[in-house]
């Protein structure tokens, strides 16, 4: 991420950009995964829900945060403001990358599978503490047992043919589903080029454009530290059907307006609300 990002700020043809972008791409996908995974495989089963929607929102809040600075630059710098916004990505990632390795240790799920059980021991006990609980024994020890019978099991192989497994099969097919219907709303579509349209169909100066990109970025990041707030309490089921009334109810608002409302700014207007 950090080469790429340089590489698109000084990129002096359209092929590099794109040559840059799409190596980008493949660092972020890796990226975007290996959160939920780590907290999976780290965080306590009690509040791992929460970690993980705080996951979501802190990425959230990240986009939000990089279409304010994407204002700022707008502003301070005329020309060629582009090259910063993707130079300043890479001196973020910069910045975080000794700050990560110095903070978050090794996965204890992943130490103890390749035989580093003291090292995984050590982080468990970095996390859960040493507690008591009314049997005996301890969210520590359990854990540890957990992991470890889980490597002993017999069926515990490293194939992607366990996936298919029938015990998994009804899981995996849920998740694919669920990820494939939220790009198909084209959420993505309005994040990722949101300011283009606003810029060449309603004729907004490039400034303002990011600012009203900006504005429409902000409720995501208000709904989702909400959720976040509020998952252990609702559960995961209720929670994401309702999210996904809402999201019928504002796309289906969003096409009437596009349909029979010839001004744009009501469309905008929509989108916004």
């Amino acid at each position: 991420i950090v080469i790429t990002s340089f590489m698109s700020a000084a990129a002096m043809a359209g092929w590099q950009v794109i040559l840059a972008r799409t190596l980008q791409g493949v660092g972020m996908g890796i990226c975007s995964v290996l959160p939920a995974l780590y907290i999976t495989e780290t965080a306590p089963p009690a509040v791992r829900g929460r970690f993980g929607a705080a996951a979501q929102w802190a990425g959230n809040f990240g986009i939000v945060v990089s279409y304010a600075a994407g204002v700022v630059l707008a502003w301070c710098v005329r020309d060629d403001c582009w090259r910063w916004m993707f130079a300043s990505g890479g001196i973020l990632a910069l910045l975080a990358m000794p700050a990560t390795a110095a903070i978050l240790p090794e996965s204890p799920r992943w130490l103890i599978g390749v035989g580093r059980k003291e090292e995984g021991l050590a982080v468990l006990r970095s996390v859960y503490g040493r507690p008591d609980t009314e049997d005996g024994t301890s969210d520590l020890e359990r854990e540890y047992h957990l992991i470890c019978e889980a490597f002993r099991a017999p069926e515990m192989s490293q194939s992607w043919r366990d996936l298919w497994r029938p015990k998994n099969r009804r899981p995996v097919v849920m998740g694919i589903v669920v990820h494939v219907l939220a790009q198909l709303t084209g959420l993505s579509a309005i994040a990722y080029y949101g300011t283009a349209v606003l810029r060449d169909e309603m004729k907004l100066t490039p400034g303002n454009a990011l600012i009203a990109t900006l504005v429409t970025a902000l409720p995501q990041s208000v709904a989702l530290g909400v959720a976040a707030g509020i998952l252990d309490r609702v559960g995961r089921r209720r929670l994401l059907i309702v999210s996904y009334g809402m999201l019928v109810a504002a796309l289906s608002a969003t096409a009437i307006a596009a349909l029979f409302l010839p001004d744009l700014r009501a469309l905008y207007a929509v989108l916004v609300g």
